[in-house]
């Protein structure tokens, strides 16, 4: 697919209200204290892989090393928690992994041209 600079598509707009989501749970910890939380945060994930697979779907389908050592770290440590039957560790492994989703928003906004988006999302929590 061929992106112009200017170009946004809706599926971009989710993209980076969920990760404004997990950046306001980052910083605002009484989100986290929620009762829905756990289940909130699979779902959200879940929910940014498909909006990223539909808006650049090379930067899921076409990694590099480091992308492929996000996704292991992530699989790694989340899957096998949960394998294990240690749900507690697993939920721990998943809120480290929006911190990996942060890396990968950065990566697929430098490569579409996009860099504005990540300025902007870090004004947005500077007081």
């Amino acid at each position: 697919m061929y992106y112009l600079k200017n170009k946004r598509s809706l599926y971009h707009y989710f993209c980076l209200i969920i990760v404004y989501i997990f950046a306001v749970s980052s910083i605002f910890s009484p989100i986290r204290a929620l009762p829905f939380y756990n289940y909130l945060l699979p779902i959200l994930i879940g929910m940014w892989l498909f909006f990223t697979s539909l808006d650049f779907p090379r930067l899921l389908f076409k990694p590099t090393i480091y992308r492929l050592l996000v996704f292991y770290f992530i699989i790694y440590t989340v899957v096998f928690s949960y394998i294990m039957n240690n749900s507690s560790i697993g939920n721990r492994y998943l809120e480290f992994a929006q911190i990996s989703i942060f890396f990968l928003e950065y990566q697929k906004n430098t490569l579409i041209n996009r860099s504005s988006d990540n300025e902007k999302l870090i004004k947005y929590f500077i007081p």
